[in-house]
């Protein structure tokens, strides 16, 4: 019986909400509009400001770690968050002024919303309302549920391959996610309490905490079903229409009307987004509100039935119908000259250029086989790959040899660095058992050997780990052994560390060298003389990529293991993808070579909305 009673009070309240989803709607693209004109400009200036405070005229993560030494830089970064939480605060606010509209057949007027709204950002701004500012902050970046505007953090690429190789990192990190999770759920009612009710900070966690009493797991796996059932249906809507309008596009490909087709997609797939992140967050306030009036009924707890700051709330139209011919007429407009804009483009397929990517190895093929292991070289070889990345030190006899890590502690159980061993010792560990018996035996292969196997059989992309010790020394031995087997123009040199690439630029000026880095920002052609730059494929960007080619360079991207992001950086333009999974890569290349040339101009021209 209390379930049903439930399940009536929560989805009534959906039904009654119906009538305020033009509203809401009306109110997204006002707040995105404001996004654009306001809320974005003082990020960029301010993240500007930040970069500004580097000695360099570039943002990476050589400069990153520089400023945070420098105390300047904390107060922007603490306005940014701010700024961030107190936009993402208005939504939130403006939603629940909406849904709680007792008159929901009616529009709240903009001068209430705005009352209200910014009634709300200054109790924010109060002392005693800071900590609630972090929670917001944390809470969005974390889980995105309730804000179309914070979106929720992907960790990068990198750090999950680095959780996954040790299992104590695997524990933390469900550990951390579990905890963050409870936490949150503990804590979900705190924004009803907090901007509907007007109640500060610790008065709203109280009451939060006291209504969610006896409730969590309830609200858990109904916060976690309503999630599922969200994300299905949009994600289904979605795919289906933006793959109906590709296929159009496709069977179109040869028709005149093809730029008119390509910009009708490119409104569809810019609203498609936005349509999305509106269901999904009102779908879980809505949910949040219908528990949070239950429950308090249920443990008789009185709340708030309306904003004391509105005792005689105003009413309007709505303006996007009342201004539907002047949205038709710019929206034509937009179409006819877009339109235009692709045609030359399209046609011509001038945008494609050249360039075929390159797919090389991870660590040789570290997934499959043994990381830098001779097996896993020659598996990356059988399966096509152009280029193997491999991780060279130096043993104690100063003999470059192949190793991920500091030390052998996870590929051989041995806690001891190459410049702790010598070659005949490094040469009797097992470096293969750490992933399967079958590989039981595997040797640490010297660059040498490694380049006596290959040569004339697979690039290499030798990147010099010198983990504390003398960048110069390896970077000389290294370019010693390239030139003693003839490898000059089968491999390229890489390296985080600047003076190892700047010494091999000296020993062998004709090297193609290329700097690693997590992500870039600002001025590439001061960074330094490297042919390549290779950086993680969270931040990688079209106009990166452009600025690089313009300046003579290629980019690498690491470490790309997902199939539509492969396909995603094919349509860029990057020169290599570096994966773990070479077949998919492969895969993934020879489909976008094998589209026509008209057919590869568009996806180059729409790399990230072409799915």
């Amino acid at each position: 019986m209390r379930v049903k009673q439930m399940f009536i009070a929560i989805t009534g309240h959906f039904r009654r909400q119906k009538q305020n989803l033009g509203e809401i709607i009306e109110f997204e693209l006002y707040y995105r509009f404001l996004a654009i004109l306001l809320a974005q400009p003082i990020i960029s200036f301010l993240f500007h400001y930040v970069r500004e405070s580097s000695d360099k005229p570039y943002f990476n993560l050589e400069t990153l770690k520089s400023l945070f030494q420098k105390p300047v830089v904390i107060f922007p970064l603490l306005l940014i968050l701010i700024w961030m939480t107190l936009f993402a605060s208005i939504e939130i606010s403006a939603l629940l002024m909406i849904i709680y509209n007792k008159e929901s057949k009616k529009r709240l007027s903009f001068r209430n919303l705005l009352v209200g709204v910014g009634h709300d950002l200054l109790r924010l701004l109060k002392p005693k309302n800071i900590p609630m500012i972090f929670w917001i902050f944390f809470a969005f970046i974390l889980t995105g549920n309730i804000s179309t505007f914070i979106r929720p953090m992907a960790l990068p690429g990198f750090i999950l391959i680095g959780i996954q190789e040790r299992v104590i990192f695997i524990i933390m990190f469900l550990v951390f996610q579990i905890w963050f999770l409870q936490l949150y759920i503990r804590r979900s009612f705190i924004f009803i309490a907090f901007f509907h009710e007007n109640l500060d900070y610790k008065q709203a966690l109280v009451k939060a905490k006291k209504i969610m009493k006896g409730n969590f797991i309830k609200v858990f796996f109904l916060l976690l079903i309503n999630g599922a059932i969200l994300t299905i249906i949009t994600d289904f809507l979605v795919f289906s229409i933006s793959g109906f309008s590709q296929s159009l596009i496709v069977s179109l490909q040869k028709s005149a009307i093809l730029p008119l087709m390509l910009a009708i997609h490119r409104v569809i797939a810019g609203a498609l987004p936005f349509f999305k992140s509106v269901i999904v967050v009102m779908g879980n306030i809505l949910l949040l509100q219908g528990l949070y009036g239950h429950f308090a009924e249920k443990n008789n707890i009185k709340i708030s039935s309306a904003r004391e700051i509105l005792p005689e709330p105003k009413y309007r139209g709505s303006l996007l119908l009342k201004r539907k011919k002047y949205i038709a007429i710019a929206l034509l407009l937009y179409l006819i000259v877009y339109t235009f804009m692709l045609h030359d483009a399209v046609n011509q397929g001038v945008v494609l250029g050249n360039n075929s990517v390159m797919i090389t190895g991870h660590r040789g093929n570290g997934n499959f086989n043994p990381e830098n292991s001779m097996s896993g070289m020659n598996q990356a070889f059988l399966s096509g790959a152009d280029y193997s990345e491999i991780d060279v030190q130096l043993s104690k006899d100063k003999v470059p040899i192949l190793l991920h890590d500091k030390t052998f502690m996870r590929t051989a159980g041995v806690r001891k660095t190459p410049g702790e061993m010598k070659l005949e010792d490094i040469k009797k560990l097992d470096s293969g058992s750490y992933l399967d018996t079958r590989f039981k035996g595997e040797k640490v292969p010297t660059l040498d050997e490694v380049m006596k196997a290959f040569k004339g059989r697979l690039k290499l992309n030798i990147e010099l780990k010198p983990y504390g010790g003398d960048p110069k020394e390896l970077a000389q031995i290294v370019v010693k052994t390239i030139k003693a087997n003839g490898f000059e123009n089968q491999c390229i040199v890489t390296s985080l560390n600047k003076e190892c690439l700047e010494e091999v630029r000296k020993l062998s000026p004709e090297q193609v060298i290329g700097y690693i880095d997590v992500f870039f920002r600002g001025d590439a052609d001061s960074i330094g003389d490297y042919d390549a730059l290779i950086v993680e494929e969270t931040f990688v960007s079209t106009e990166f990529i452009s600025s690089a080619h313009g300046q003579g360079r290629q980019v690498f991207v690491w470490t790309v293991n997902d199939a539509e992001k492969m396909d995603k950086l094919i349509r860029m333009d990057v020169d290599n993808i570096i994966t773990d999974q070479v077949a998919v890569a492969l895969a993934r290349r020879s489909y976008f070579e094998g589209a026509s040339i008209t057919l590869r101009a568009v996806q180059r021209l729409m790399p990230d909305i072409w799915k």
